[in-house]
């Protein structure tokens, strides 16, 4: 009686499949998934290690890292780090601010910055752009010169303007055939995503401040053909930093609709950085606040990061309405006393006269 062979069950079934059609099937995966291919076996964990696989699937979702400007930034064996730092979206609540005692973030110097910016419409590409640097900035902490000291004090804005962009999705002559704005401002929230991943050279770390989709879309107050949407996220800082240890990374772009939403065209993309009174964030902090970012914790959960939003908004308006509070009483208290002091005067006339 023949007795049959046991296969060992540690064997590697995969390496018995042909190089060629490994890497052809790696080339299919998206991030996820090739990641979770990278724990099945030794085998698979090599193949999907291949740099190439990471710059692909950079290059896929953030098309301005192939641009030209941005070969020299990135190495090829760095994209699966900032495929894995871009990806999740920066995640506020509780635990984010337990992180702040375990940790203290190296300070960034304005020339380490670059910031890549993609837009999407319906799922293409209509925006691509590489930001070196912030414009006219220089290193706060060395440079102490007096003509420079206006980016110390100045609110700090990164702002994207006099670009064309990469692709149009409509014919811009045809302006005419505009649907009612309900219908435009829904579409907008729909089909537009935007990313805006910040990126420290020098230190190989990258942070998406974007939240993808819009938090707010509305007409431009300025122009009725101009749409404003907003996106962001909100980043713990140090208490010494900013009051309330928030600070929202506000990012905006407005846009003309074409051909009643057929087509978009962007007019302007910047990013802002407010505390949580609403108050701008001048240059100084805001390199603060950008290092913290890039050391924040993260999360792949649409519903948790919406829930610290929902959070940080509930926050603003309660100390919204505590400032309001002192105000009223600081301005009926001064009516008091103006009051009493009329009264006091006209007390002291008529006792004089």
């Amino acid at each position: 009686m023949e007795i049959p062979i046991m296969e060992d069950s540690s064997t590697c079934h995969f390496k018995s499949l042909n190089q060629d059609l490994v890497s052809d099937i790696m080339n299919r995966l998206d991030g996820s998934t090739l990641a979770a291919t990278s724990c099945t076996c030794s085998h698979l964990r090599d193949a999907s290690t291949d740099p190439s696989l990471w710059q692909r699937l950079c290059h896929s979702t953030w098309p301005s890292t192939s641009l030209p400007e941005a070969q020299r930034l990135i190495s090829i064996n760095s994209f699966a780090r900032f495929y894995a730092d871009s990806t999740p979206m920066v995640l506020y609540d509780d635990a984010s601010l337990t992180s702040l005692i375990n940790h203290s973030p190296a300070r960034i110097s304005s020339s380490d910055i670059t910031s890549f910016v993609d837009v999407y419409y319906k799922g293409k590409c209509v925006l691509s752009r590489v930001l070196y640097g912030i414009p006219n900035a220089i290193d706060v902490f060395e440079n102490d010169d007096n003509r420079h000291r206006w980016f110390s004090n100045c609110p700090f804005k990164l702002d994207l303007l006099g670009f064309n962009p990469c692709k149009n999705t409509g014919n811009e002559s045809n302006m005419n055939n505009v649907q009612p704005g309900g219908y435009l401002l829904e579409k907008l929230a729909e089909e537009v995503r935007l990313s805006w991943v910040l990126y420290d050279k020098k230190r190989g770390k990258a942070v998406n401040l974007s939240s993808t989709e819009p938090l707010m879309v509305q007409k431009s107050w300025s122009s009725n053909e101009d749409y404003v949407m907003n996106f962001g996220c909100v980043v713990p800082v140090e208490e010494n930093a900013v009051p309330h240890k928030l600070v929202e990374c506000m990012i905006t772009a407005q846009c003309k609709m074409i051909r009643g939403g057929e087509g978009m065209k962007l007019t302007e993309t910047s990013m802002s950085l407010v505390d949580i009174e609403g108050g701008h964030i001048n240059g100084r902090k805001s390199l603060t606040v950008l290092s913290e970012a890039l050391h924040s914790l993260r999360s792949n959960r649409k519903v948790e990061v919406e829930k610290g939003y929902k959070m940080f908004k509930r926050q603003r308006e309660e100390i919204k309405k505590r400032n309001d509070c002192r105000e009223s009483i600081a301005e009926k208290l001064c009516a008091s006393v103006e009051i009493a002091v009329f009264v006091a005067i006209c007390y002291a006339c008529n006792a004089l006269f």
